[in-house]
């Protein structure tokens, strides 16, 4: 059965019934808008004058809802036919939305629990049973819905969920994003890693991006959307807002450029070892400048820090400048490198110096980024000279990671291994036929 969506008129019930609630009263338990006897006064003020015919075809709607085919969801491209009963994910997540909402008002207004079961039905069959969430540029599996399935999902007769037991370093390569925090829930820092197709119509040029937080601070944040202006989805205008644009997230820019609209990228990983988690965001030919190789590493050390390489190669000589954005204030930091602050906790980022002296050939410096609606500082750390080949480790050190966060950072490369040593850490790339590989961590106490 196709269900007919809301009317104005029901969205009007809504508007009046919030109309109608009264201040929770703080001995009860509470509910978001209402305590008890505010909720009484709802119920029957639907039943009278202009809300009661409202009220009859929203619990009418909802009783037809109770026998309604489940929403199932195609993964056919953007303009190909979807099969026999099947919508596009953007139209079942909409039609979704009309009835948890419908179920949720008539559980509301009833008091009866079938509606209340029937939402979380809903919820627990779309979570658990649909194939993709997103975009059909991105593919399947939906993560979330798989971990929401392993879980167990909704037990709809009891109204109750199991809490999702989401690993610490965890990876959803549907939607390009990986997380890396050393605990879950409510971890003490964490480094959000992003990667996948420039191909989505609501895509930010954004690959190899990284958002850095402590606590509840995002210290090096995604700057996000603006109110959406009438161009926004202009597919040309709207890759030159700020927030859209290569230039606006923590990554790469080569040749001072950024990334082309509808190229691939591919996130890599988890690459688990001792003492170590690591992921690589490819983005080889999705710039603007002609490179073949543009990957960045990230590796999680122990749980207590990171340390991003960027292995870029240009096909001419071309500079490259690393990205990272914040609200906070920045500082160079005494033993190099420079410190993020911001609401009493910090993240250092630490270019590592190459044997020779410079930071890893780069020149640092922090301006206001143009182009964003809120005042942002952007930290540019611009290569020296032009070239065809970088390798530039850089770490990052989390205030509520490292006891000490004063350790040197350095790195050299020793054949086909790139060495990077952070304090008494050594990290290890070696070179392959596709580009380096991390190989391991070890201390100077293994190394004696």
């Amino acid at each position: 059965m196709r269900s007919q969506p809301l009317v104005p008129a029901s969205l009007g019930l809504i508007i009046a019934l919030a109309l109608l609630t009264v201040a929770p009263a703080a001995s009860l338990h509470p509910r978001l808008l209402f305590d008890a006897a505010g909720l009484e006064a709802l119920r029957a003020g639907s039943t009278k004058g202009q809300l009661a015919p409202i009220r009859a075809r929203l619990m009418g709607r909802a009783e037809r809802l109770l026998t309604a085919a489940p929403l199932l969801v195609s993964t056919t491209k953007r303009g190909e036919p979807d099969p026999p009963g099947q919508l596009k994910g953007l139209e079942a997540a909409r039609r979704l939305q009309g009835r948890v909402l419908t179920f949720g008002m008539a559980f509301l207004l009833s008091g009866e629990k079938r509606y209340r079961n029937a939402a979380l039905a809903e919820l627990d069959h779309a979570l658990g049973n649909w194939p993709i969430w997103v975009d059909t540029a991105h593919q399947p599996p939906f993560d979330l819905a798989l971990v929401w399935k392993a879980q167990g999902g909704v037990d709809a007769a009891k109204g109750a969920s199991r809490p999702l037991q989401i690993p610490p370093v965890k990876a959803f390569p549907s939607i390009g994003w990986a997380m890396l925090a050393p605990s879950q829930p409510a971890p003490p820092f964490f480094l959000a890693f992003k990667n996948g197709s420039l191909a989505a119509a609501h895509t930010h040029l954004d690959l190899n991006h990284v958002s850095i937080a402590v606590g509840d601070t995002m210290l090096v944040p995604d700057l996000g959307s603006r109110p959406y202006p009438a161009d926004y989805f202009d597919r040309v205008k709207r890759n030159a807002y700020y927030e859209i644009s290569t230039a606006g997230h923590n990554t790469v820019l080569i040749g001072g450029k950024g990334q082309t609209p509808e190229r691939p990228g591919t996130l890599r990983g988890p690459i688990e070892g001792n003492r170590f988690t690591a992921f690589v965001g490819v983005a080889d030919g999705a710039y603007d400048v002609n490179t073949p190789r543009a990957r960045r590493h990230v590796v999680f050390v122990d749980k207590r820090y990171y340390v991003l390489l960027d292995e870029i190669e240009p096909a001419q000589p071309s500079s490259i400048e690393l990205r990272f954005h914040t609200y906070g204030a920045v500082a160079p930091r005494a033993q190099g490198g420079w410190t993020v602050s911001q609401e009493l906790v910090s993240v250092d980022l630490v270019p590592a110096v190459v044997c020779g002296g410079r930071e890893a050939g780069l020149v640092g410096s922090v301006e206001a980024a143009t182009g964003w609606t809120t005042p942002v500082k952007v930290l540019r750390l611009k290569s020296a000279v032009d070239a065809t080949r970088f390798l530039i480790a850089t770490a990052v050190l989390p205030s509520a990671g490292l006891a000490d966060r004063t350790v040197a950072v350095s790195q050299a490369q020793d054949g086909d291994d790139l060495v990077v040593d952070v304090g008494n850490d050594r990290l290890v790339w070696r070179r392959g036929p596709d580009g380096y590989e991390f190989r391991a961590v070890t201390t100077r106490e293994r190394r004696k």
